[in-house]
C-alpha cells in the first residue's frame, strides 16, 4: 500500500532540491532558500509518514496479542467455572450424605443433644 503523505514529502523533497539547483545556477538566494525549505518540508512529511506507519504496525501487533490474551483468559475463566461446579457438586453430595446419616442412624434424642 502506497502512502501518499510518503510520496508527496519526496515530491517536495525533489521539489526543493530542483529549486536549489535552479538558484544556484541563477545565483537567486531566494529561489536557493525556497528550495531549502521545501526540502526540508518534505523531509518532514516523510518523517511523519514513517512515524504513523510505524504505529500502525505496532497498534496492529498489540491488537493482535490482545486478542490472544483474551482468548487465554476465556480458557482459564471457563476452566476454572468448570472446577469450582465439580467442587461445589461434591460438597453437596458430602452434606447430603452426612445430612441422611445423621436422620438415619441417630435416635432423634441423640441428634437434640439430649442424653
Amino acid at each position: 500500500m502506497v502512502d501518499m503523505d510518503k510520496v508527496k514529502g519526496k515530491a517536495e523533497q525533489l521539489k526543493g532540491e530542483v529549486e536549489q539547483a535552479v538558484g544556484r545556477a541563477t545565483g537567486s538566494m531566494e529561489t536557493q532558500a525556497r528550495g531549502m525549505v521545501d526540502e526540508a518540508k518534505g523531509k518532514a512529511l516523510e518523517a511523519v509518514a514513517d512515524l504513523r506507519g510505524a504505529a500502525k504496525k505496532e497498534a496492529g501487533q498489540a491488537h493482535e496479542q490482545l486478542a490472544e490474551v483474551r482468548g487465554r483468559a476465556k480458557a482459564a475463566f471457563e476452566e476454572v467455572s468448570l472446577t469450582s461446579i465439580a467442587i461445589a457438586a461434591v460438597g453437596v453430595v458430602v452434606a447430603l450424605a452426612l445430612v441422611r446419616r445423621l436422620a438415619h442412624g441417630q435416635p432423634a434424642a441423640q441428634r437434640r443433644g439430649d442424653r
